[in-house]
This record gives C-alpha cells, sequence and structure tokens, in this order.
C-alpha cells in the first residue's frame, strides 16, 4: 500500500497524506533511494525507548509544527519505541540524491552501540511522513502520546495541496495549528 501510495504522489503530486513506520519506513526509502544498498543492517534497536535528536531541520518541520511542547517532549524524554535491526545510516541517505531531493531528515539516532540512524523523514513537497520508530507505541504519560497524535492529525488534515489549471502545475500551501 505504501509503495503505491508513494508512486502514485511522485508521478500524479496527488494530495493524499502517506505515512509509513518502522519496515515500511526501511521500504519507503528503498524504493524511493531505487537502491536496496542504502538499507544497513546491525543496528542494536530492538526494544528500545529513546528521544530523538533532531536535525537542525526538525523543529520547524511540519511534523513538529515548532510546537514548543512537542519538541521537547521528543528532544528529552525516552518517548519514542524503536524495534528494529535494520535501518538508514545518514551517510547512506545524504549519498542518494534521490533521497535527499525527496525528503528532509527531520531527526536521527544511536542505537545501544552508537551506530546513528535516520529516525524520522518527511516529504519535502508531498504530504509524506515517515518514522523508523513507533508513533503509536510511546512509552510514557497517556498525555504525551495525546498531544503527539493530536499534532500528527492536525498535520495530515492541514496539509492543502492546489493545482492551477494550467497544465496541472501544483501550488501548495502548509497550514498547521499548535496543539
Amino acid at each position: 500500500m505504501c509503495a503505491i501510495s508513494v508512486s502514485c504522489q511522485l508521478r500524479t503530486h496527488s494530495p493524499l497524506p502517506g505515512a509509513a513506520t518502522c519496515m515500511g519506513f526501511e521500504m519507503l526509502n528503498v524504493l524511493v533511494a531505487q537502491d536496496p544498498s542504502v538499507l544497513t543492517a546491525g543496528f542494536n534497536s530492538e526494544n528500545y525507548t529513546i528521544p530523538l535528536n533532531f536535525t537542525a531541520y526538525g523543529p520547524t518541520s511540519r511534523m513538529t509544527s515548532n510546537n514548543k511542547e512537542v519538541i521537547s517532549i521528543l528532544s528529552t524524554q525516552p518517548v519514542t519505541m524503536n524495534n528494529h535491526h535494520s535501518g538508514v545510516a545518514p551517510t547512506a541517505f545524504y549519498g542518494n540524491s534521490k533521497l535527499t531531493s525527496t525528503f528532509n531528515v527531520v531527526s536521527t539516532n544511536m542505537d545501544r552501540d552508537g551506530k546513528e540512524f535516520v529516525s524520522t523523514i518527511e516529504g519535502k513537497t508531498l504530504p509524506i511522513y515517515s518514522s523508523q520508530w513507533y508513533v503509536s507505541r510511546f512509552a510514557r504519560a497517556a498525555r504525551v502520546t495525546l498531544i503527539v497524535v493530536r499534532l500528527l492529525i492536525r498535520t495530515f488534515t492541514g496539509t492543502r495541496r492546489r493545482y492551477s489549471s494550467s497544465g496541472g502545475r501544483r501550488r501548495s500551501s502548509t497550514t498547521t495549528q499548535p496543539v
């Protein structure tokens, strides 16, 4: 489903948002990169709950909407559940022009052995959001889950795409509201 959605969006600039988590994140990166070698095995990240390490882009991304409370929770509390042994290293991501032209890296993380992996990405022009960690498995209080899930829902529903009538060219605007 994810691969079909991404392929369709890349061809038609569909306004429908897409999301992929964990193995979906891995598949999305491989499919967009058109290179299975962007995926690396050997990460020690099974049953591993950690805070996110935001990139310089991360706090201003559509996913975080510059929401200080969400950014603080995600970057300081161990609320993102990782359960993977494969992942995309930042060097592999930044070394693939198809990935860098399609996605922005929102966050990275280190596994238990200090090996860095890309943990969150979002589409540069398409409403595609993906995380290596599980959005639905926050390890802390229900309030954290509620805040982040509300933000993600607003991100999805606030993303609007407009198409001009001349030649199918796309004009886009992204509108999100604070949580």
